[in-house]
């Protein structure tokens, strides 16, 4: 008996693999779907042989837990007021060997579950996505809030006057143990940061942040220079044993372009 698994990613940019024929496809939703959602081009799988191309370093898990099939399909609407040019979506579908595979993948995949109403079926969903060029897609279970502050210049008089720019900002964000992919690619970009440091170690990236319905509009703000400075690593006490184990990274901006 085989068990079906299906994921829904906002997605910036890139490129679709070349089309191939889907026995899946006919459990995509059609074009037009919510009145907004249209098909991008035709639908995808990967078998175990090229599945690896797709995950880029997080195939095994998946073979672990007992992987068949792989169906891709991408998803396009036009934007809304403060959104990028052209919203994205991507739905997976994996296909596993049975209900206990499917399971395993699926709260690998979510970690801490967070559902919303509207849905029957188990599921959990994320209202913010964190992007950056040439790092795998993050998936951080918390996102601290980001302080933008003005700079000011103190006057003769004892008042303050605008210095016309804001400082670099930072944020804290906190990524599962478990996503194996997500933490080598952070330590990557932490190494990028030190000596001899990279001259690609600033990178840009968005900051994704749904607003209202889950697949409603979507808030963007634009991240620019961005580097890792500090790493967490989780703590090891025994009386932790149960809990979801992070690793914790501060993020250095030094723009913040909101749009919308």
């Amino acid at each position: 008996m085989t068990c079906l698994l299906t994921f829904w990613l906002l997605v910036l940019g890139g490129g679709d693999p070349q089309p191939r024929r889907s026995p899946d496809e006919a459990l995509l939703p059609p074009d037009g779907f919510q009145r907004t959602w249209k098909r991008s081009g035709s639908a995808t799988v990967f078998t175990s042989a090229d599945l690896y191309g797709y995950i880029d370093g997080g195939a095994e898990i998946f073979f672990e837990f007992g992987f068949e099939r792989l169906t891709v399909q991408s998803y396009a609407r036009t934007a809304s007021p403060g959104e990028a040019a052209r919203v994205r979506l991507k739905a997976e579908i994996y296909r596993m060997a049975d209900p206990f595979a499917a399971t395993g993948v699926y709260l690998l995949k979510c970690g801490r579950e967070t559902p919303a109403s509207g849905f029957r079926e188990r599921h959990t969903v994320n209202k913010y996505q964190l992007l950056f060029v040439g790092v795998p897609q993050l998936t951080p279970v918390t996102i601290s809030g980001i302080e933008e502050e003005l700079q000011s210049v103190d006057l003769p008089d004892r008042t303050k006057a605008s210095g016309g720019n804001t400082g670099p900002s930072e944020m804290t964000i906190a990524i599962p143990a478990h996503h194996t992919v997500e933490i080598l690619a952070m330590e990557s970009w932490f190494a990028e940061s030190q000596d001899p440091v990279s001259p690609l170690y600033k990178k840009a990236g968005a900051l994704l942040m749904q607003s209202g319905a889950v697949l409603g509009p979507t808030r963007t703000i634009n991240l620019i220079g961005v580097f890792p400075t500090k790493r967490k690593m989780p703590d090891l006490e025994m009386s932790n044993d149960g809990e979801m184990a992070t690793y914790e990274w501060t993020l250095s901006i030094d723009q913040l372009l909101p749009q919308g």
